[in-house]
Parts: C-alpha cells; sequence; structure tokens
C-alpha cells in the first residue's frame, strides 16, 4: 500500500512540474495581454508593446504591432483638443491587428487625411467584456478623458455577458465565473464552487487552466435562452448603458454593433438616446454576402481589411450626418 502511495506522489509530483514549467515557458515567450482584475475579472495590461506575425482565416500572414498606455488605455493621435474615447471588448482591445490598423485608427486617419483634422483617440475595454464591465472600468478611469463625443462599440453577446442565468446557458465558464454583473444596483458574482476558485489569483491566471476551460466552452452543447431571459438581459443592458451616458451626461453617444447580426440597434438608441450607427453593419454584411476577405483567424473578429471597412463606414457616417462639426 505505501509502495502505491509513493508511485502516486511521484506522478502527482511530476505532472506538478510539468504544470509549472509549462506556464512559465508560456510566460516568458506569448505574453498574455490581459491581467488579473480583482473588482472586473480581468482587465487590458499597462504599457503592452507587442510585435508578433498573425495569421488571417484565409492563411494570410502580416504584422501586428499593438500597444497600451497607462491604465490599459489604448491611445492613438496626439490632439488633446479634439478628443474620441472609445469603449469597446475584443474587437477594439484585442492584439488581432495592430494599434495603428484597428478601426479608430482608421477612421482617425481618414479626418486627418480628407478633411485636415487632427483627432486623438482613447480607447478602453478588454476582451471578453459586457457592459457593466466597461461602465465600471468607465467610472474608474473617467478622470482620465475630456471626450467631444463617445463611441459604444457594441456586440451581439453583450446581453448575455450582461445577465448570469443567460450566460451560463451560453457563454465561457472563465469569463462567467469572474465577471461582475449588476443585480439590484449592486455588483454580484457567480457563487459556485467552480467560479470562486477561478476567481483566486493564481488559479484565474493559469493559461493552461484557462485554454482547457475556453475548448471545454467551445465545445459543450449551448442551451436555448428563453423569451424572457433574453428581455431581462436586454433591459439589464439598457440600464448600464444608461449609466455609462451618465459618466458624460452633456456629450454625444454614438453606438454600433460590430456582428454581422441584426439586432435592434435603433431599440437601445431610442431607450439610451444613443445615435445608433446601423451603416457600418450594413458595410459588414455587404463584404460577408460578396465573400470578402474580412475576418481574422478565429473567423469571427476582424482582419486588417475588416478593421478598414468598419473605420472607413464610421468616416462616411460622421461626413453624412454632419458630426464632423464636433471636431472642430
Amino acid at each position: 500500500m505505501k509502495k502505491i502511495f509513493k508511485i502516486l506522489f511521484i506522478n502527482i509530483l511530476i505532472l506538478l512540474i510539468i504544470f509549472l514549467l509549462i506556464e512559465l515557458f508560456l510566460h516568458f515567450t506569448k505574453e498574455n495581454h490581459l491581467r488579473f482584475d480583482r473588482i472586473l475579472g480581468w482587465s487590458l495590461k499597462e504599457n503592452l508593446n507587442i510585435t508578433k506575425t498573425e495569421t488571417d482565416f484565409y492563411g494570410e500572414k502580416y504584422n501586428v504591432n499593438f500597444k497600451t498606455q497607462k491604465n490599459g488605455i489604448i491611445t492613438y493621435g496626439k490632439n488633446n483638443i479634439n478628443e474620441i474615447l472609445v469603449i469597446g471588448d475584443s474587437f477594439s482591445t484585442d492584439p488581432y491587428v495592430s494599434t495603428d490598423k484597428m478601426w479608430y485608427s482608421i477612421f482617425a486617419e481618414k479626418l486627418k487625411k480628407i478633411k485636415d483634422i487632427d483627432i486623438k483617440v482613447n480607447v478602453i475595454g478588454a476582451g471578453g467584456y459586457g457592459t457593466f464591465q466597461q461602465y465600471l472600468l468607465l467610472k474608474k478611469l473617467k478622470s482620465n478623458f475630456k471626450p467631444k463625443l463617445i463611441i459604444i462599440q457594441f456586440c451581439t453577446n453583450d446581453f448575455e455577458n450582461n445577465y448570469l442565468k443567460s450566460e451560463k446557458l451560453t457563454g465561457s465558464i472563465n469569463q462567467y465565473s469572474r465577471r461582475p454583473y449588476l443585480q439590484n444596483e449592486e455588483i454580484k458574482y457567480s457563487q459556485d464552487n467552480v467560479s470562486k476558485l477561478l476567481r483566486f489569483k493564481l488559479i484565474g491566471q493559469s493559461r493552461i487552466i484557462n485554454k482547457i476551460l475556453f475548448i471545454f466552452s467551445k465545445n459543450r452543447r449551448k442551451l436555448n435562452i428563453s423569451d424572457n431571459d433574453y428581455l431581462y438581459s436586454r433591459n439589464v443592458t439598457i440600464n448600464i448603458l444608461k449609466k455609462i451616458k451618465e459618466i458624460y451626461p452633456n456629450k454625444n453617444y454614438l453606438i454600433f454593433n460590430c456582428n454581422i447580426d441584426n439586432i435592434n440597434l435603433n431599440l437601445l438608441s431610442k431607450k439610451t438616446k444613443m445615435i445608433p450607427v446601423n451603416s457600418i453593419y450594413e458595410a459588414l454584411l455587404k463584404a460577408q454576402e460578396k465573400n470578402e476577405k474580412i475576418y481574422y483567424r478565429d473567423g469571427g473578429h476582424y482582419n486588417e481589411y475588416g478593421h478598414r471597412i468598419i473605420g472607413n463606414s464610421l468616416f462616411e457616417y460622421f461626413i453624412q450626418k454632419n458630426l464632423i462639426n464636433h471636431l472642430k
């Protein structure tokens, strides 16, 4: 019996050593752009300067240089007089393309080249963020900004990201376990045992554990969200968007959906008094229907060309709606 326990102990020890060696290897060879955050669950690291080669959905390789500043803020441009604040998730803050090839940088460059308007874009958020995380982050960082207007980069799954019951049916375990939720005007977290474990820093930051959970979540059977739960999550989202708008109450807010899903942005805008930019969805849909090569290698996010479509479409919207006047 002692021999069996000894063999078991040695095997467990070997597995732990292998686990730690792999973690160390990943830490030093493949930098993680996200960090543990006690309140938000995770956040974008500050002072990043990631240089790498990426591959899009079609096998084309391209170079990426992705940068962040203090507090994980992404900045493009230098004109503090004309400042735009972007609030987003992975479609705006993950290092899938270079900072100067992101949609907001394309937009800024077109303003400068065609209209001779120099702007500074500040971008906050992190991959996987729901609207409530964006709100909490904006509250924390609001003193860093003096925006002339704010752009909300929305995502279809923000509805489920803002309601724990819905996200447990369709979402990723390593996200909903750590994500804060707004319940009865208070910050709440998932209380199951796995979630509690993943909110420990050492466990939650493990690259191996997160990869295993990502694969499991991706391949598990998704359950349907009921109409009542969807309606509830939509109402929660509207409430959070209203809270975001209260942070800069006298500014214009634009909102667009980065996914090719025809969600009712007009309803969200009507309830929140934000300006919907539906033309971005229309431009992306048109590109998809024409089988244009717009996707990053995961088939969901966008490559450089996809970002260019969004940036160009946003610029054209500014021209059509005379929003340029806000930046003069």
